[in-house]
């Protein structure tokens, strides 16, 4: 608890836009499974008056809002668009925002999916970004170092996960490039050994990369300014 007093935002930030997007899909998806048995412009449309509802709380505090809301809303068409192509493709919309728990060697590792769809026998865990494909690329170009794809296709037992980018006008998917079963097996095992060493009292090295160290609140704890060479 040694962060700094959060400020109280004056205006919607991108995490709240985020958030609602998160929830208007969960909804979505819970009142419509399947969009291919309805018509397109009746999707559409359902999902404009889910999207309304949930961006009222928003532009009553902040008029900006408004701006984010239109965002949004010329991403509708193309968001029902490809999800027909995923039922086109076999996949079903199983669940969303669904809690998981599962045990490691003695440690206990938990979470939330945003959304799951299955073919069959097959599971995917599909995860909403607000964030462009260029950044969500980066993310998973070096193998095992975003673990939260790895994590969630180990703990669901998924053949498929991905990053779904919702910036554009259109969504679309990013896949890690390595063997999804043999990654998320590695980083079950690697999350082992090092839950088996904080154990047995191995140190734990300040090496964080600059980029995320510049944010932190409680540098004066690591010194690692004072370190560094």
């Amino acid at each position: 608890r040694l962060n700094e007093l959060d400020e109280v935002p004056e205006g919607i930030e991108k995490r709240d836009y985020g958030e609602h997007v998160h929830t208007i899909l969960q909804r979505f998806h819970e009142t419509c499974p399947v969009v291919s048995d309805r018509l397109e412009a009746e999707m559409e449309a359902e999902l404009e008056r889910i999207s309304e509802q949930m961006f009222a709380d928003l532009l009553l505090r902040d008029f900006a809002a408004r701006a984010w809301f239109e965002r949004w809303r010329k991403a509708i068409p193309g968001y029902i668009a490809w999800q027909l192509e995923n039922e086109a493709e076999g996949w079903r919309y199983r669940e969303s925002e669904s809690s998981f728990a599962r045990d490691l060697d003695g440690v206990r590792l938990r979470g939330r999916i945003d959304r799951m769809d299955v073919k069959g026998e097959d599971k995917r865990v599909l995860d909403y970004k607000t964030q462009n494909v260029a950044r969500l690329v980066g993310m998973l170009a070096e193998p095992g170092e975003d673990v939260q794809l790895a994590c969630y296709a180990w703990a669901h037992n998924a053949q498929e996960a991905e990053f779904v980018s919702l910036e554009g006008s259109r969504p679309r998917s990013v896949i890690p490039a390595q063997d999804l079963a043999q990654l998320a097996e590695r980083n079950a095992a690697r999350l082992e050994q090092v839950m088996g060493r904080m154990k047995q009292g191995a140190g734990l090295p300040a090496n964080g990369v600059g980029g995320a160290c510049v944010y932190c609140e409680v540098r004066g704890v690591c010194r690692k300014g004072e370190w560094q060479p």
